[in-house]
C-alpha cells in the first residue's frame, strides 16, 4: 500500500510552500504606496513618519482581504472595555451627539515627558462608536504616546438615545460641524487633528470639501482610513457573490438592526419611508434606498452614492489630508481609488498597502494589540500636534494658493492631453514614410509626458508612486508556482490507476477482461478532489437528476412490518429468466436518493430490471411497528430477496449495497452463505463503513468530518421524529434522549443498539463490522471504496484480507470521498462509480457461465482460510498452521465444517475433533496437531 504513500505529499507540499513564500515575499509584503506631488506635504510625512518608508509585513497566515477585515475585528475584541468621559452636544434641530473622551496618560507612553498639545477627535464607522474595536485601538494607541483623543458618536450610536427622526448619513457633515464649533470655544487654541474610519471618513471628507476655507480654520490636518471614495461602484462591488455579498448582507442587517432599535422615534412624525419595509432590507442598497436616501432627501440610492463620493472632490479640499488604504479592500479595491487625483494635489496624500482589507492592518506573525494603522495614525497625530504650526503655515497656506491653479491646470492638461491624442491619431496617417511617423509618434509620447511632468507627477514611469507597484507579474510569477504545484499534486498523488486486492484466480480475472475501467486512470474533479467537497458536490450535482417514477410494492413482513419495493419498468414485457438488480440505498437514502437514482439509470443502461428496496419507514412508507433498521440486521433483506425469487424463480439476481446498504448486504452475505449464494449470482457494495470503529472516530475529529457526522445525526433524529407516533410505548429507549443526540454513535447508543438488544453501542458496532468477515462470504463480491473516506478512512479497509480471497475484490480509489466518484472537468451525470457500476452489471448478466467457475473457487476458499496448509500424511495426521488458524472464531470454523462435511468425507472425524476443541478452549489455538485414528 506504498501506492498511497505520502512522499508526493512531502514533494507538493513543498513546492506549494515554496510558492506561497515567493508569493508572500513578491505580492504581499511592500513598502506602502504614497501618491502625492512633491512639496511640503510630502516632505512633511517623509521626514516624520518613519513607517512610511518600512515594509508593511500583514500577518501571513490572514492575509486574505475578507479574512483581515473579519479577523482584525475578532482578534481586537481582546481589547478592554474603555471609560470615557461622555459629554453630550446638543445640536440646533434638537438631535444630540456624545463626545467620549480619553485623556492623555502624563508622560507618554512612560517616557517622563508630556505629550504633545491639542487634540484628535475620531469619527467611526457605519454602526460604530467608541466601544468599537477598530476606534479602541486608536485611541488607546494615542493615550499611549500622551495623546488626549474624543470619539464623536452619531446620533442614537454609543447608548445615546435618539432625540429626533433623523439620524446621519456619509454625505451630511452638519453634526460635525456643529461638533467642531462646539470644540473651538471650550478648547481655544488646542490644534485639532481629525481622524475618520470608513464611514466616519466619507463624513470628515464630505465636512473638508464642502466648507473649503471655512474647515482650514478650524482643523490642522485630518486623516482618513479604509474610505470609500468611489461609493457607486464599491457598491457594486460588494453586491458580487460570494463573499463580499456576504458582508454586505450582514452589514444590511446591522442596518436594520439599527432602525429597528428606533422604531419608536423613526416611526412617528411626518416622512417619507415605511418603517416595516426598511427592517427587511437584505443589502445595504436596499436600506439606503428605502430610508437613507429618503430621510436626507435624495432621489434614490444612486444620486445619494453620488453626492457621498469623493474621487472627484479632492481639490475642494484645503486641509492637509493623509488617506489610508488596502489595494486589496472588499468595498474599495485599487482599481477605484483617486491616485492620478492625489498625484496631482499638494496638501492630499493618500498611502496604499498591499493587503490589510477594510479597516484590518493585521501585522506580524501574531497579531499585537497595535495594528499597522493604529501605528501609523499615532505617528501622524503626533507628528501634526507636535507641529501645527509649520503645518498651516507651509502645507495649508500652499493648499489655499494652488487650489485655484490645480484646477486651472488639471482644465489645461485635459484640452493638451487631448490635442496630443488627435495629433496622435491623425498625423501619421497623413505622412507615408515609416521614419517619419516613427518621429511623430516619439514627440506625441514627449509631449504626453510633458502634461504631467509640469506638475512633478512624473518621477521615473509616474512619479515616486510607481503606478506598476500594484502589477500583476508577482501573482503571475507566483500563480504559475502554485499552479505548477498544484499540478503535479494532481498527477502524483490524486490521479491513479485504482488498487485491485483479490488474489489471483477466476473473479479476477473476470473483473481484468471485463471491466476496462480498472486498467485506467481515475481523474478526480481537479477543483473537487478532496474527500469532504467529493462527498458533499457529487450530492449537490447529482440533484439534476430528473425524478423517476417508480411501480411501487408493499411487501408486508412476517412481524407485521412493512417495506417498499421500488420497480423500474423500461415499459417492455420480459420472461422470468430476465436479470434483475437490488439496490439498497445508505443510512437515510431512499429509492429518490441522487446517488440511487444514478445507479439505478445505469442498470436501466445495462438492460437489466432494478428494484429498489427501501428500509422500513423510508421512502414515504409509514412505519407500521415498533422496529426500524440497522446495519447489523439483514432479516428485512432476507424476506425481500426470497419475494423476488419466488415471483421470479428463475432470474439471475445480483444484489448492490451502497454505505449503510452495502453493511446490510454484506451482513446477509455473512450469516446467510449458502442460502445468499443460491439466490445471488454476484454483488456490490459500494463507500462502507468496514470497520465501523475506525469510522467513527474518522467521522468525530473536527471540524468537517465532525460537522458531517452532526448532519447525518440531525437526519437520523428528524427521521425519527416523522416516526414518533410508532416509536412511543412501553420501550426501553427515551425518545426525548434520542432526538438530542448530536452525533451518530450517540443515537446508535440511545436507539440503535437499545431496539436491536446489544449490550451497548460498542456490541452493536462489533457486530456489524465486515472488515473482519470476508472468509464468510461465498458470492462473488465487488466492493469500491475511496482512500480518502471520511466515513472510513484507508487503515479501516481490509485490503490485506481481500488479497487472500478467491471472490472478494476491493477497488480502492485515491480519491472519491463517501458516494463522490466525480470525474473530469465538468462533471456530468455519469460519475466513475457509475461507469464501472454499469461494466459490471453488464458483464455479470453477459457472462454467467463464466461465474460458475467463480463460485466453484467461493466454496473451496470456505475451507482453505481454515486449512490452507492442512494435508494428510502417512498416518493419516492433520497439521493446521497457525498463519491460516488463528484468530479463527470457533463457532465458524464448526459451522464451516458441518457445511463442508458432504464434500470431504474423509474428514468427518475431523468435525469431532474441532467441536471438542472449541467446547473446552473456545478457539482453536494456531499451534494444535489435531490427529486421529
Amino acid at each position: 500500500m506504498d501506492w498511497y504513500s505520502d512522499w508526493p505529499r512531502t514533494l507538493v507540499g513543498l513546492t506549494l510552500g515554496a510558492g506561497c513564500l515567493l508569493y508572500y515575499f513578491l505580492d504581499v509584503a511592500k513598502v506602502p504606496l504614497v501618491a502625492c506631488r512633491r512639496g511640503a506635504w510630502r516632505g512633511f510625512l517623509e521626514q516624520h513618519l518613519s513607517i512610511l518608508h518600512e515594509r508593511y509585513w500583514p500577518t501571513p497566515w490572514c492575509y486574505e482581504s475578507r479574512c483581515q477585515t473579519i479577523m482584525a475585528s475578532v482578534l481586537r475584541a481582546r481589547l478592554p472595555h474603555i471609560n470615557y468621559r461622555r459629554e453630550v452636544v446638543r445640536l440646533k434641530d434638537g438631535g444630540q451627539v456624545s463626545l467620549d473622551w480619553l485623556e492623555a496618560t502624563d508622560g507618554g507612553a512612560g517616557r517622563g515627558t508630556e505629550g504633545p498639545p491639542g487634540l484628535v477627535l475620531v469619527l467611526p464607522g457605519l454602526t460604530g462608536s467608541s466601544q468599537s474595536e477598530y476606534v479602541k485601538g486608536v485611541v488607546l494607541e494615542l493615550q499611549r504616546a500622551g495623546v488626549t483623543s474624543a470619539v464623536l458618536n452619531n446620533r442614537g450610536m454609543g447608548g445615546l438615545s435618539l432625540l429626533t427622526t433623523r439620524t446621519y448619513c456619509a454625505a451630511n457633515s452638519d453634526d460635525l460641524e456643529e461638533a467642531l464649533d462646539y470644540l473651538k470655544a471650550t478648547r481655544k487654541g488646542s490644534p485639532l487633528f481629525i481622524i475618520g474610519i470608513s464611514l466616519g471618513g466619507l463624513i470628515t471628507g464630505n465636512y473638508l470639501a464642502t466648507r473649503g476655507e471655512a474647515a482650514a480654520d478650524k482643523v490642522a490636518a485630518a486623516a482618513v482610513v479604509s474610505v470609500p471614495w468611489n461609493m457607486v461602484e464599491g457598491l457594486r462591488g460588494m453586491e458580487r457573490p460570494i463573499c463580499n455579498l456576504l458582508l454586505n448582507k450582514y452589514l444590511a442587517s446591522c442596518l436594520c438592526e439599527l432602525a429597528d432599535s428606533f422604531s419608536y422615534q423613526l416611526a412617528g412624525g411626518d416622512h417619507d419611508w415605511n418603517l416595516d419595509d426598511v427592517v427587511k432590507s437584505k443589502t445595504m442598497r436596499e436600506f439606503d434606498t428605502r430610508f437613507t436616501a429618503r430621510q436626507f432627501g435624495f432621489r434614490d440610492a444612486d444620486d445619494y452614492y453620488r453626492s457621498s463620493s469623493l474621487h472627484n472632490h479632492l481639490d475642494r479640499i484645503r486641509v492637509p489630508l493623509f488617506c489610508l488604504n488596502a489595494a486589496d479592500d472588499p468595498f474599495q479595491p485599487m482599481p477605484m481609488l483617486p491616485m492620478e487625483a492625489a498625484q496631482r494635489s499638494s496638501h492630499v496624500a493618500l498611502v496604499v498597502t498591499s493587503r490589510g482589507g477594510h479597516i484590518g492592518f493585521m501585522e506580524g506573525l501574531f497579531p499585537s494589540r497595535a495594528y499597522y494603522s493604529d501605528r501609523l495614525l499615532t505617528q501622524l497625530a503626533t507628528s501634526i500636534l507636535t507641529n501645527g504650526e509649520a503645518i498651516q503655515e507651509n502645507v495649508s497656506g500652499v493648499g489655499l494658493r494652488e487650489s485655484g491653479l490645480t484646477r486651472e491646470w488639471s482644465k489645461a492638461s485635459e484640452e493638451r492631453g487631448k490635442s496630443v491624442v488627435l495629433l496622435y491619431d491623425t498625423i501619421p496617417e497623413l505622412v507615408t514614410g515609416r521614419r517619419i511617423t516613427l518621429k511623430i509618434i516619439c514627440v506625441c509620447v514627449v509631449l504626453r509626458r510633458g502634461v504631467y511632468a509640469r506638475a512633478g507627477v512624473l518621477e521615473g514611469r509616474r512619479g515616486g508612486a510607481k503606478m506598476d507597484w500594484y502589477s500583476d507579474w508577482p501573482r503571475t510569477l507566483v500563480g504559475l508556482t502554485l499552479g505548477a504545484g498544484c499540478l503535479l499534486y494532481y498527477l502524483l498523488d490524486a490521479a491513479k490507476v485504482p488498487v485491485v486486492a483479490c488474489r489471483r484466480g477466476a473473479w479476477r480475472g473476470f473483473l481484468e477482461q471485463h471491466l476496462s475501467i480498472l486498467q485506467e486512470r481515475y481523474w478526480p474533479t481537479p477543483w473537487c478532489y478532496e474527500s469532504r467537497c467529493q462527498t458533499i458536490m457529487a450530492s449537490v450535482l447529482r440533484a439534476r437528476l430528473p425524478h423517476i417514477n417508480y411501480r411501487r410494492e408493499l411487501l408486508e413482513l412476517k412481524d407485521g412490518g412493512q417495506v417498499c419495493l421500488d420497480w423500474l419498468d423500461d415499459g417492455r414485457e420480459h420472461d422470468e429468466t430476465h436479470p434483475t438488480v437490488i439496490i439498497l440505498p445508505g443510512l437515510t437514502g431512499s429509492s429518490q436518493s441522487e446517488y440511487v437514482k444514478s445507479f439505478v439509470l445505469s442498470v436501466q443502461d445495462a438492460g437489466a430490471r432494478c428494484v429498489v428496496f427501501n428500509n422500513r419507514g423510508r421512502g414515504g412508507v409509514q412505519l407500521k411497528t415498533a422496529r426500524t433498521y440497522c446495519a447489523a440486521n439483514s432479516d428485512d433483506l432476507e424476506e425481500a430477496i426470497e419475494h423476488i425469487h419466488k415471483r421470479y424463480p428463475k432470474t439471475p439476481l445480483m444484489a448492490t449495497g451502497i454505505s449503510l446498504g452495502g453493511m446490510i448486504l454484506g451482513n446477509y452475505l455473512v450469516t446467510r452463505k449458502e442460502r445468499a449464494a443460491e439466490h445471488l449470482v454476484a454483488a456490490m457494495v459500494l463507500s462502507i463503513p468496514w470497520n465501523v470503529f475506525v469510522g467513527t472516530q474518522s467521522l468525530e475529529k473536527p471540524l468537517w468530518n465532525l460537522l458531517l457526522n452532526r448532519h447525518l445525526a440531525s437526519c437520523l433524529c428528524e427521521s425519527i421524529r416523522s416516526m414518533r407516533k410508532q416509536l412511543e410505548g412501553n420501550y426501553s429507549w427515551d425518545l426525548d434522549h434520542v432526538m438530542k443526540s448530536k452525533t451518530i454513535r450517540e443515537f446508535d447508543s440511545r436507539f440503535t443498539a437499545v431496539q436491536f438488544g446489544f449490550r451497548d453501542v460498542e456490541d452493536y458496532y462489533r457486530t456489524a463490522c465486515l472488515h473482519d468477515k470476508l472468509h464468510l462470504v461465498r458470492v462473488p463480491l465487488l466492493c469500491l471504496s475511496a482512500a480518502d473516506d471520511p466515513f472510513q478512512p484507508l487503515q479501516g479497509i481490509p485490503v490485506e484480507e481481500a488479497k487472500k480471497s478467491s471472490h472478494v475484490a476491493i477497488v480502492v480509489t485515491s480519491r472519491g470521498g463517501h458516494i463522490g466518484f466525480m470525474e473530469g472537468i465538468i462533471p456530468t451525470n455519469s460519475y466513475y462509480s457509475d461507469r464501472l457500476y454499469k461494466q459490471l452489471v453488464s458483464a455479470v448478466f453477459s457472462n454467467l457461465d463464466q461465474l460458475g467457475d467463480v463460485r466453484g473457487e467461493a466454496q473451496k476458499y470456505a475451507t482453505e482460510v481454515v486449512f490452507s496448509s492442512a494435508g494428510g500424511s502417512g498416518d493419516g495426521e492433520v497439521t493446521s498452521s497457525s498463519s491460516s488458524v488463528t484468530g479463527v472464531s470457533g463457532l465458524a470454523l464448526i459451522d464451516l465444517c458441518i457445511t463442508e462435511a458432504s464434500q470431504y468425507p474423509a474428514h468427518t472425524h475431523l468435525v469431532v475433533v474441532v467441536v471438542y476443541s472449541v467446547r473446552t478452549t473456545g478457539h482453536l489455538s494456531g499451534s494444535q496437531h489435531l490427529g486421529f485414528p
